[in-house]
């Protein structure tokens, strides 16, 4: 059986395939300014595990929203995009799978990754526990984020 590509002539054994490298969240980097919002992976994609598709989703309500008010009061300056997509349940999860890229892949010794994906691995085939240890995780980054913010 041909697949859709095929069945139109094209064979991919005949093209060179090609990445591309995607523009991963970068905390404090800019996604808003007057008349411009950033959404989807222009907005920065999960670091950690380079997801892109539920934070496009996370981002586009948050943009839709200010969007919204935008166009109601006039006001296109999009000063609180970064607040409101932060705020999403989606995207609230992009600063703390930062920090774990951050921290994870800056580690220089193989073993400990391994340990960690295994953990992972492990959590994911209990996604109660999973969503547990992630709330956990989430709380201490917060907590992280407010010391900074102190400082």
């Amino acid at each position: 059986m041909l697949g859709i590509l095929e069945q139109r002539g094209f064979h991919l054994a005949e093209h060179t395939l090609k990445s591309a490298p995607i523009r991963w969240w970068a905390g404090e980097g800019c996604i808003a300014r007057e008349r411009v919002l950033l959404s989807g992976d222009a907005a920065g994609a999960d670091p950690l595990f380079g997801e892109g598709i539920p934070f496009a989703i996370g981002f586009g309500g948050a943009a839709a929203g200010c969007l919204a008010h935008a166009f109601a009061t006039g006001d296109f300056t999009f000063s609180d995009y970064r607040r409101r997509a932060l705020a999403h349940p989606i995207v609230r999860q992009i600063p703390t799978r930062a920090t774990i890229a951050r921290l994870g892949y800056g580690f220089p010794n193989r073993l400990f990754l391994s340990s960690v994906w295994a953990l992972v691995g492990a959590l994911v085939r209990n996604l109660d526990t999973a969503e547990k240890a992630w709330r956990m995780l989430d709380r201490a980054n917060r907590a992280v984020q407010r010391v900074r913010g102190r400082r």
